[in-house]
């Protein structure tokens, strides 16, 4: 914490109950101050709306109101059970839902058109067409009466119109309903003859597969006939296919078995001991012995007769299985032409049956038809009554309107209404800083104080004319903190005056460096600067004003003192002389203790110089000098120059114009500063306008000690 600085009270946060009358005060303040500030408008747009209230009415002809109350009659669907028949019923439908049908068709366009037309054929001179667009229709929420207004410029004819209007909507409501009629009996005609023609196809189908089927229900015992002999096949067909199977299976066995009583095993064994013997001789014998050859005689005789057996029996068994195979063929065709005459039988049984069912099914349909298509001609030839009318429709003994007192009230409530909606918004649109308090709610940053508007009057005697205070000999705004005396604008540069030195206080015996910066261009920062010097030199502190706004300087026309060796002829590489800052700097003779550094009259390059370090070194210097140095930079936001200065200086006061500076702008110069590392000892609000917060309050003090 600098030397400057105060450390801040540590003040427990408030609970939100306690903030909620904060916040709601000061939206009350707002809006307060946004009605005060455009009250000229707000009271001339009451004004204008309370004419035009009046004058609109007065213009206008008297209109007369007609009223009548009608009810909605409801049929009672469940009458000889016609809710079931009635295409037109809506059972689904609630009471509320068909009262506000109700109400849709009475306001209906072509149903005031078709009233219209009908008055016109009566009478020609009327603006029917106005009285239509008049009609109004309500509905209660727990009865059934329907309320019927109509406005008009003679009493007799709001009247007629809602006759007409009611005799239209039974009209129309009979006509629909005898059209409903129509509509109803040609669609039962032609369902009648669709359902007619149906049954008829139905019973000619019927009878024609009666007369193709090959079996009907009636030929039971021809069924089961059939069924019988359906088995009996089956029976052959599985006797058939088991002797082909034996008779294959004893072909395949002939060429192997050997059991007794088989011709061709007494072959097989006979063969079977001739070779054993051959074997036998042969182990003795040589190939040439005659017993040798016998035996392969005889053996070869046997096997003669063996293949000779073997052929007969293949060919017996051949044959015996052809013929059963094709004795199972014959049983399977059989078989087959029986059960597709079965089938044929079942699925002609079963067509039959359906035909039957089907016809039955459309008789039926067609008797009930005819006995609904009935019961619906009565319905729809029963007449049931929409609406009866309860009180016919009169107009009332005085006209409706126009009323310009009511009127003036109400254009008066609605001027104020959009001038002060206007009004807020326009506060709301307004980003800049217009009254004191401004700043500390939109920027984190301290008010040292508020300097008022010193132009807000063509003339100076003018302005402290309107805030009660006297007129100052030098009406130059940049000199008010040289005034003797109290005044306003004074009073206020005294106010900041205190709040810089409230900040803090040295721990040394250097002299304090201020910097003086503004946003953008034509803020006063050199107006606040001047004065602000001027009034510390009131206190007898040695005070140097410097003007380091190299491109504009102005300090020195102001203070009328020559600039021909300034601040930017000492910001040289090398170190100036005592002299050089002597010869510098001049005394102001009308204040004692304060003294001028003007700008100088160096080169271009003269503002580069500030980033050397030049300009440090030489307020350091100049701090030994002076108690208080107040340096006036160039805007923040358009040359670093305040940037390089602000870190030079012990605190930066932030210069805002009231109604100028916007909010963005002040922001974005605070945070640039605050991120350079300069000490923001609180911002002006420079030229805000008296008027806005309550100048009246000023006006006794500042006339001055009165007798007791």
């Amino acid at each position: 914490m600098s030397a400057w600085e105060i450390e801040p009270l540590a003040l427990p946060p408030a609970s939100p109950m306690e903030r909620r009358p904060v916040r709601e005060a000061a939206l009350l303040a707002f809006y307060g101050a946004a009605i005060a500030r455009w009250r000229h408008l707000v009271v001339g747009a009451a004004l204008l709306g309370a004419g035009l209230g009046w004058l609109v009415p007065a213009m206008q002809a008297p209109r007369w109101e007609a009223l009548a109350l009608l009810e909605i009659a409801l049929p009672n669907e469940r009458f000889l059970e016609l809710d079931a028949v009635d295409p037109s019923a809506d059972q689904a439908a609630s009471f509320r839902t068909r009262l506000q049908t109700q109400v849709r068709l009475l306001e209906s366009r072509s149903l005031a058109e078709l009233a219209a037309e009908r008055l016109r054929g009566e009478d020609t001179e009327a603006a029917w067409d106005e009285v239509a667009r008049t009609l109004d229709v309500r509905a209660g929420d727990d009865s059934r009466i329907l309320e019927l207004r109509a406005e008009a410029p003679e009493p007799d004819q709001a009247r007629r119109f809602l006759e007409t209007l009611i005799a239209a909507s039974l009209d129309s409501a009979r006509e629909r309903r005898e059209a409903e009629a129509v509509a109803t009996e040609q669609w039962f005609q032609g369902r009648q003859t669709e359902l007619e023609k149906r049954l008829r196809e139905s019973e000619l189908a019927l009878q024609e597969a009666a007369r193709l089927a090959t079996l009907i229900p009636a030929s039971v015992d021809r069924r089961e006939a059939a069924e019988a002999d359906l088995r009996r096949i089956e029976e052959h067909l599985s006797e058939s296919r088991a002797e082909a199977l034996a008779l294959r299976a004893r072909n395949e066995a002939s060429a192997w078995s050997d059991a007794p009583g088989d011709p061709l095993g007494a072959y097989r064994r006979e063969l079977e001991t001739l070779l054993r013997r051959r074997a036998e001789l042969a182990a003795i014998y040589t190939a040439e012995h005659h017993l040798l050859q016998q035996v392969e005689a005889e053996i070869g005789v046997v096997k003669t007769s063996l293949e000779e057996a073997e052929n007969r029996l293949q060919a017996e068994l051949g044959q015996a299985l052809r013929e059963t195979e094709r004795r199972v063929g014959l049983l399977e065709e059989e078989r087959t032409r029986r059960l597709e005459m079965l089938s044929e039988a079942a699925a002609a049984a079963v067509r039959y049956d359906i035909l039957q069912r089907q016809v039955s099914a459309n008789r039926d349909l067609y008797q009930s038809f005819l006995d609904h298509g009935r019961k619906a001609g009565v319905a729809v030839r029963t007449p049931v009554p929409s609406l009866r009318v309860v009180d016919p429709p009169a107009a009332g003994e005085e006209p409706l309107g126009p009323n310009p007192p009511l009127g003036a009230l109400a254009g008066l409530l609605a001027g104020l209404g959009l001038s002060i909606a206007g009004a807020v918004l326009a506060e709301r649109l307004d980003q800049t800083f217009r009254r004191p308090g401004d700043l500390g709610s939109a920027l984190s940053i301290r008010e040292l104080g508020a300097i008022p508007d010193a132009r807000c009057e063509p003339s100076t005697e003018r302005w402290t004319a309107a805030i009660g205070a006297a007129a100052p000999a030098d009406p130059r705004p940049e000199l008010a903190a040289s005034r003797q005396g109290s005044s306003l604008l004074a009073e206020s540069i005294r106010a900041v005056r205190t709040s810089l030195l409230m900040e803090g206080r040295p721990s040394s015996s250097r002299g304090l460096v201020w910097a003086v910066t503004s946003p953008s261009q034509s803020d006063g920062k050199t107006t606040i600067a001047a004065n602000l010097a001027l009034s510390m030199a009131e206190l007898e502190r040695k005070v140097l004003l410097v003007d380091a706004d190299l491109r504009r300087p102005r300090l020195h026309r102001i203070f009328e003192a020559a600039n021909r060796s300034g601040f930017s002829d000492l910001l040289t590489p090398q170190e100036p002389s005592d002299e050089q800052i002597d010869q510098a700097i001049a005394p102001m003779p009308g204040a004692s203790h304060l003294h001028l550094l003007p700008s100088g009259v160096a080169p271009f390059g003269g503002p580069g110089l500030l980033h050397s370090g030049a300009a440090d070194r030489l307020l350091e210097r100049l701090r030994s000098r002076f108690d208080v140095i107040i340096v006036d930079t160039p805007p923040a936001l358009a040359v670093s120059d305040a940037r390089v200065l602000a870190r030079c200086a012990d605190g930066v006061v932030l210069v805002v114009r009231a109604g100028s500076t916007g909010g963005e702008l002040a922001a974005e110069a605070d945070s640039l500063l605050r991120a350079d590392g300069a000490h923001m000892l609180g911002a002006v609000l420079n030229s805000w306008n008296p008027r806005d917060a309550g100048r009246r309050r000023y006006k006794a003090y500042f006339q001055g000690p009165q007798a007791a």
